[in-house]
């Protein structure tokens, strides 16, 4: 068997125990029996197993089939932002922010794995969009708001080849609007000011709202990768 292990320090201190990552294409029971043991006797309480293949008698482990949608942003095409969509200024997100970003996750593998407690998975969100407008994991944050109420948001993060899209949310009140794509397209705009091509974002396969939207805005699936939870 050919894999990659990390220990994971982030997350480790976030759960407050010994948390590891392990990708493979495949692994047999008896090497996954045997490797297990050896990192429950190292103090390893938690291990994220990244698979491009899905493995069967891992079954009752999965936790999220992570999608990967990448878009070539269209040169040609005139973007016009809706009104409606400004820069989120502040350093620290509002309640509705922090509400919407709770909403994001319901497909999250840290909402869908009961051994991980509401309020962790509440707070981890929180901390998502904390360190989104402050500007350690995001460039932006872009908000739509009705009436001077926040109804939908959307982060972005660039790097000199591409732009990634981290959290997208839009009040399930108001659904249906277009609000999702308006957001998206204002992530294009600001990838073409900073002479970005490409834009991708990462979602649940089970997450079949998400799957629509991104696929209704041109974008198309470049892979697909099954993730355990392997509790130790």
């Amino acid at each position: 068997m050919k894999y990659d292990f990390k220990y994971l320090k982030w997350d480790s201190e976030f759960f407050n125990f010994k948390v590891g990552k392990l990708t493979c294409d495949y692994i047999s029971k008896a090497e996954f029996m045997n490797l297990s043991e050896n990192l429950k006797e190292k103090g390893y309480r938690l291990i994220y197993l990244f698979s491009q293949n899905e493995i069967e008698f891992l079954s009752k482990y999965l936790v999220d089939k992570k999608v990967t949608y990448s878009k070539k942003i269209n040169l040609s095409k005139t973007i016009n932002i809706d009104t409606n969509i400004k820069l989120y200024r502040k350093n620290l997100p509002n309640k509705k922010l922090i509400e919407l970003s709770i909403q994001s996750g319901i497909y999250s593998r840290f909402r869908v794995d009961k051994n991980i407690s509401k309020e962790k998975f509440e707070q981890l969100y929180k901390l998502w969009i904390t360190n989104s407008v402050n500007k350690k994991i995001a460039d932006e944050t872009f908000i739509y708001s009705l009436k001077d109420d926040i109804v939908g948001f959307i982060t972005i993060k660039t790097n000199p080849n591409s732009g990634t899209i981290g959290l997208i949310a839009v009040d399930q009140k108001h659904r249906g609007m277009g609000i999702g794509s308006k957001l998206i397209q204002a992530t294009e705009h600001y990838c073409l000011t900073q002479n970005i091509h490409i834009l991708s974002v990462v979602t649940q396969k089970d997450n079949i709202p998400a799957c629509k939207l991104y696929e209704k805005n041109g974008f198309k699936i470049k892979s697909l990768e099954y993730v355990y939870h392997i509790w130790l």
